[in-house]
């Protein structure tokens, strides 16, 4: 008997050492990831992005065509980041969100940055349509990021216009606030407000996130070198605690 009362001692015990651990995982202990750059680019495909501004020749282009070059200099310039490591490539993963019937479609897989399914994507794509899902987006770019074990973690967003369809980026942005604060980890917030007053932004820049305008294609290009050289591939910026997100001033036109 006394030896029975022993045995469930130490299966009492050790259940509860199974749960604290568990409890450990699921209030967020987090591991250190390994060196490298998780990144999700959110590419608004709105039916807005068929309206037109300046190129970089002065003349009047549809705003997605110029956005499908602004993108494939991104991808030469990821591309050419990645080849530049000394010792062998750089860790880089990636994917591209785009929207489709009012809702985020992942139009690349997260994974192994590519340069060429950037290329094959633009190269296909011909008709923006429908709203805009940017708080969905934001959510599901940064679930991608979130999960890998990639060290640096960051949400590029390109977009012309507001969230129409579904929950505020705002208030997505807070709850995941709560998610990094429980993991221990830290997301990079950037966007890109293409045509539309980066004013109406706000919300996320309070937040922390880097908020920058751009009128035409010239400023376009100009805004993306910026972000990616000062926030993405060269990580100046510093961690602000558990809120994910960085300030940098820009072009509230």
């Amino acid at each position: 008997m006394r030896l029975s009362m022993e045995v469930w001692s130490l299966a009492r015990l050790f259940g509860a050492l199974v749960a604290f651990a568990l409890a450990g995982f699921a209030g967020g202990t987090s591991v250190p990831g390994r060196e490298g750059i998780a990144l999700a680019i959110v590419f608004d495909t709105s039916g807005s992005m068929k309206d037109s501004v300046q190129d970089k020749d002065g003349n009047q282009s549809p705003k997605y065509v110029i956005a499908k070059r602004a993108l494939e200099s991104v991808a030469d310039r990821l591309d050419a980041f990645v080849k530049s490591g000394e010792g062998g490539k750089r860790e880089l993963a990636m994917c591209l969100i785009t929207f489709q019937n009012g809702r985020p479609q992942e139009q690349i897989r997260f994974g192994l940055f590519d340069a060429a399914h950037i290329r094959k994507w633009a190269a296909g794509f011909k008709l923006p349509s429908g709203g805009t899902p940017l708080g969905e987006s934001i959510r599901l770019a940064s679930r991608r990021v979130m999960n890998s074990p990639l060290s640096r973690k960051h949400v590029l967003v390109i977009t012309d216009g507001i969230n129409s369809v579904g929950p505020e980026p705002v208030a997505v942005l807070l709850a995941l606030k709560r998610q990094m604060e429980d993991l221990n980890t830290f997301v990079g917030y950037h966007f890109i407000a293409f045509d539309v007053n980066a004013a109406l932004f706000s919300g996320v820049k309070k937040l922390g996130a880097t908020v920058v305008g751009a009128a035409d294609e010239r400023q376009l290009g100009e805004q993306l070198n910026s972000i990616l050289k000062e926030k993405i591939l060269l990580e100046e910026e510093e961690p602000q605690g558990a809120a994910g997100v960085k300030e940098k001033d820009g072009n509230n036109r």
